[in-house]
């Protein structure tokens, strides 16, 4: 959500993220939106494209697709050809598209939304994602796929805190300068 909404802030560009996650979405909550409908009712086609996306009032280049209504067997819709379709028409809709996808390694969901990417930013949480899957994950994406990883839930940094620097120079220094 934070890499949409930054991407968001160029000139002249529409961003939409969707909510991939069928198994625990959580878009619309974060954002105070309605959750459906959304892509799953597209695939399904109980609903075009245009009535499941919202544009954000206060973010007006901002765009969301929600999950919509989770039931039974919604990965299916992934692996189906209204997925494909989906996609192209967002690609012509919208310079950038962020799917927010499950996590990886854990549903087959993830892969199917990451052959579907141009490029993937990998979410680690410290001291929660297992560092073996972590490894696997990486050495799945080939090429140039891995734009890059952010960490979530980071807890206090030590370039986080306060700290009062003292001068590139010494006193000595200053003093040979004229400006102590």
């Amino acid at each position: 959500l934070n890499v949409a909404w930054a991407l968001s802030k160029r000139q002249n560009t529409r961003v939409l993220a969707v909510d991939v996650d069928f198994h625990s979405s959580r878009l619309s909550e974060l954002l105070g939106i309605r959750g459906s409908p959304g892509l799953i009712d597209v695939l399904r086609t109980s609903c075009t494209l245009e009535e499941a996306v919202v544009r954000l009032e206060e973010y007006p280049a901002l765009y969301v697709l929600p999950a919509g209504e989770t039931s039974d067997g919604p990965s299916d819709l992934l692996d189906s050809d209204n997925w494909e379709g989906v996609l192209k028409t967002l690609r012509r809709q919208f310079e950038y598209v962020v799917l927010d996808s499950p996590p990886a390694g854990v549903v087959a969901d993830y892969d199917v939304v990451v052959r579907a990417c141009d490029g993937v930013v990998l979410v680690l949480r410290p001291n929660h994602t297992p560092r073996e899957l972590c490894r696997k994950v990486l050495a799945s994406l080939t090429g140039e796929k891995l734009l890059g990883v952010a960490l979530n839930d980071v807890p206090d940094w030590v370039l986080w805190r306060h700290r009062v620097y003292h001068s590139y120079y010494s006193e000595s220094d200053s003093m040979s300068r004229g400006t102590a």
